[in-house]
């Protein structure tokens, strides 16, 4: 048996001197007869793949591809657009491409076809989409993960295109996400460079209440690409918070300066008595902002929020308001808290209400950036959120599973 490269090289060296009209003469016979014979799969999508003209798979915008009509007339009748997709999901399902699945740039073949296919427009987007969800009905195990991912994949490329008023659609998607949150947060999307600059403009000094607005609807609209960027939300968050130095200034009306409870220090400076204000992370911090981003994350549905979520970052972006809230709330503009307070709270709530589990498993772990408190609910104690007889039961829930 020849190795797989050969067979490779001899498929795009066909392309490349066989005649235009034998090629799509090729392609034809293949989408139209070879539906009943018993064909390699793997040499049919590669061919399938590069007998294309529009082999470019990833997505830079949303404006209409040119291509000749002649040349994409296979990708946009019914019968050949099934029959490519049924040969792109049947390798799918033979070989095991779960490293490629997972991979940001190494995509297997199948997936590129199925990914050239859409790019042809909604209707077959929505029709690949529903061919993968039909499989999904029958499939479970490894096979349905696979399916899942490729669904994902899908969605990444194409988010405007899909259908995600469909229950089901929106569940498989959430179901992907568990299995690959990781590999997730580094897929591409056309989404993400307007993603990101949405995000810098809302969670600005100078932000305005519409572009926190167009945040907001995104959470709503596609909340699992929005999640992804819940690191750069965090990273701006530990920005604000930042200690001001005398050449920095802040509009004043949003920001709160804490001051420490001890008052000013007294140095001596080149023999001169001096004054010293001994400032560090979270004694001041821009309330508009952090308001702002509880306003949007709140936004994205409950079931995503304290599903998937949590394995995209939900956890360290609340340990870092555990951080802010324990500082400042050993400051002189602790009262300023209680607007802040009260959102974290009702939060809180819901995540509890949602997800018990995970919330007595966040509890218990270890918040990095207070390690010498301990456990989370510790802190969460020390600012109010809970009481003692909260986190004693999280202790005693904590012990029980231990020993289970």
């Amino acid at each position: 048996q020849k190795p797989s490269f050969l067979w490779e090289n001899l498929v795009s060296r066909c392309c490349q001197i066989w005649s235009h009209s034998h090629v799509v003469s090729c392609r034809l016979w293949i989408l139209s007869e070879g539906r009943e014979e018993k064909l390699d799969l793997v040499k049919v999508v590669r061919f399938l793949i590069n007998s294309s003209t529009f082999n470019a798979v990833n997505v830079e915008s949303f404006v209409d591809i040119p291509m000749a009509l002649d040349e994409s007339a296979w990708g946009r009748s019914e019968d050949t657009v099934r029959s490519a997709t049924k040969f792109a999901l049947d390798c799918l399902l033979t070989f095991d491409y779960e490293r490629k699945l997972r991979s940001r740039n190494e995509l297997p073949d199948c997936i590129v076809l199925l990914l050239l296919i859409a790019r042809l427009g909604r209707k077959q987007v929505q029709f690949v989409s529903g061919s993968i969800m039909d499989r999904l009905r029958n499939e479970e195990g490894d096979n349905r993960n696979w399916l899942l991912l490729s669904l994902l994949r899908l969605y990444a490329c194409f988010p405007f295109s899909m259908n995600l008023g469909a229950v089901a659609l929106r569940t498989n998607l959430k179901e992907a996400v568990e299995i690959c949150a990781n590999d997730w947060l580094s897929w591409r999307s056309p989404m993400d460079d307007s993603l990101q600059d949405m995000v810098e403009a809302s969670l600005s000094i100078n932000s305005s209440p519409r572009s926190v607005q167009s945040l907001v609807d995104t959470a709503k609209k596609h909340p699992l690409l929005l999640l992804r960027k819940l690191d750069r939300i965090i990273y701006l968050l530990e920005r604000d918070a930042l200690a001001l130095g005398s050449a920095v200034t802040k509009d004043e009306s949003s920001v709160v300066v804490g001051k420490s409870l001890d008052g000013s220090l007294s140095a001596v400076v080149q023999g001169k008595p001096l004054k010293v204000d001994v400032k560090h992370w979270g004694y001041n911090y821009t309330e508009t902002i952090w308001m702002a981003v509880l306003d949007v994350v709140s936004a994205v549905p409950n079931e995503v929020l304290f599903g998937c979520a949590l394995k995209m970052g939900l956890t360290d972006l609340l340990d870092a308001y555990l951080r802010l809230v324990f500082i400042q709330s050993q400051l002189r503009t602790s009262d300023r808290l209680s607007k802040l307070k009260g959102r974290l709270t009702e939060f809180f709530e819901l995540f509890k209400t949602n997800n018990e589990k995970t919330w007595d498993t966040w509890l218990s772990s270890s918040n990095c950036d207070l390690s010498s408190l301990g456990a989370v609910r510790n802190v969460m104690m020390s600012c109010g959120f809970i009481s003692h007889e909260q986190a004693l039961e999280n202790i005693k829930k904590a012990h029980k599973s231990e020993s289970e």
